[in-house]
Order: C-alpha cells, then structure tokens, then sequence
C-alpha cells in the first residue's frame, strides 16, 4: 500500500509505478489496467508474447493512468490501440522470465521443489535483478545504481540477463564467476572479495536468506573445482568443507612432502592430474 501511495523507484523492488506500462492487446480487448505489468522485471505480456509499452510510440511521451483510461497519449493523441505497437514480438529469455514471475505471484511458492524453483515471486525477483546486473557489469558499466536510474530502457536488458543465467543454472552462473575473475584479472590476487567483486559481496552479504543457501553452495563448488590460489583457513565466509577439500601447497612443500622432483609436479599440475 505504502508503494501505491508514494511510488519509488528501485531496480530492487518488486513493484513500481514511477514507469508506467502495459500490453496494448490486452487494454484493447479488455480495456483494463493488470497489475501484474508494474513488476519492474516484468517487461513481456506473457499472454501474448508481445513487450510492453513503456512510452507513446509517437511522441515518446510518457504514459500516465488518464492515457490507458482514454486509450489515447495526452501529449499527441496518438492511440495506445495503434496496430504499429502490436507487432513487437518478444525476445524468448524475457519471455519467460515474465511468465516465471506471473506464475509464482498467482500460484505462490511451491515447496516440491529446490534451487531456484523454490524460490517465491520476490525471491526471484530479488535474486534475478542482481543477476542480471552483474552479467551486465561485464559489457559496460552497470551497477544496482545505475540501473535504479534507467527503469525503462534497463529493465529488458536485466530481464534478458537474468533469464540466461537462470535457465541454465547452475553452469551458466559457474560460467557468469569465469568471466568476472578474467574480466578482474588485473586486480585479481588471493583474496576471493578482491577477485569476485561485488558478486561476491551478494552471495555472502546481500543474499543472506536461507532460501539462497543454494547459491552458496554453487559459489563453493565452483571455488573447490576452479579457484588456483589458496584459501586462508580462517575465511568465516566458506564453509569448513570448502577450506578443507581445497588444501594448498607451494610446489617446493609439496616436493618435500611427496618426494617428488618440482619440474614432475608442475606437469602433472598442468595435465590436471594433481
């Protein structure tokens, strides 16, 4: 209620009424405003597979509540019904990342399910925003604030991110923590805060809720498959499992401990055998 009556906008809150949208299929023939449209990564009607309208086609005016109520831009009097605006066909990522947030809010949460299944619409929501913000980080600069400040022209963007990242989970995230270290690469040392970025910050400071114990887990294992450093054993972050299957060794401990030459150990490091 407190969101209707003084609308803020946030890439991080579920709703927002700061930009209005809609589905000029659906105002046409029913002639009526759905709430579901002002989910901020709510961006495609997943009915009828078409993106929203964010603007006056004509004028690029921005939409206000008399403009659905009469069908018509109150800067230009271009219609909202005009069929130009009818044939914006979605991008499937964004897709289903709306028919995802339509599915949870009007079903709730499902507790057969694990991961990202379980999670409820806001969860989703929360979790998907973040995503995408990162992915986005890795071709320009993007970051939660950045995003708050261009709902109407970064929201899509997220969407499509987000909906990459989740659909193929979990490799697409282990693929997501690859391309920040590489894209990090000069300001990577030991240090999993420094190497990660602010990915790292919303997997252990942002994402705290036990519903996103998941992400963790996925986070871990990748540090236990792909991380080459070592990891100090008082990390208060990773879990005792995590710190003792990644046990690290300089090659010259490790050539007094096994008694084999540095030259042998550094190729069999190098083949993957050790």
């Amino acid at each position: 209620a407190s969101i209707i009556r003084t609308p803020k906008y946030s890439n991080q809150q579920v709703w927002s009424l700061v930009s209005l949208k809609f589905c000029p299929i659906c105002l046409a023939a029913k002639f009526y405003w759905r709430e579901l449209w002002h989910m901020t990564l709510y961006t495609v009607c997943s009915a009828h597979k078409i993106e929203l309208v964010y603007r006056c086609q004509k004028c690029q005016a921005k939409i206000y509540f008399s403009t659905l109520v009469t069908g018509n831009c109150d800067s230009c009097g271009f219609s909202v019904y005009d069929k130009d605006i009818l044939n914006t066909v979605a991008d499937e990522s964004n897709i289903w990342i709306s028919a995802q947030l339509e599915n949870r809010l009007v079903h709730g949460r499902n507790n057969g399910f694990s991961g990202v299944d379980s999670l409820t619409y806001k969860q989703f929501h929360f979790l998907a925003v973040r995503i995408g913000v990162r992915a986005l980080s890795l071709k320009y600069f993007m970051n939660l604030t950045v995003a708050s400040m261009s709902p109407r022209t970064i929201a899509p963007d997220l969407a499509r991110e987000a909906s990459r990242i989740l659909l193929g989970w979990p490799l697409t995230f282990h693929d997501l923590l690859s391309d920040v270290i590489k894209k990090r690469r000069s300001k990577l040392t030991f240090k999993l805060a420094s190497a990660f970025g602010l990915i790292y910050r919303d997997v252990y400071l942002s994402l705290t809720d036990r519903c996103y114990d998941f992400i963790r887990s996925e986070f871990e294992l990748y540090i236990v498959q792909n991380w080459e450093g070592p990891l100090a054993m008082r990390n208060r972050r990773l879990s005792e499992c995590t710190l003792l299957e990644h046990r690290w060794l300089p090659y010259k401990t490790a050539a007094q401990k096994t008694g084999l030459p540095i030259k042998l150990l550094k190729k069999l490091h190098l083949s993957g055998e050790l």
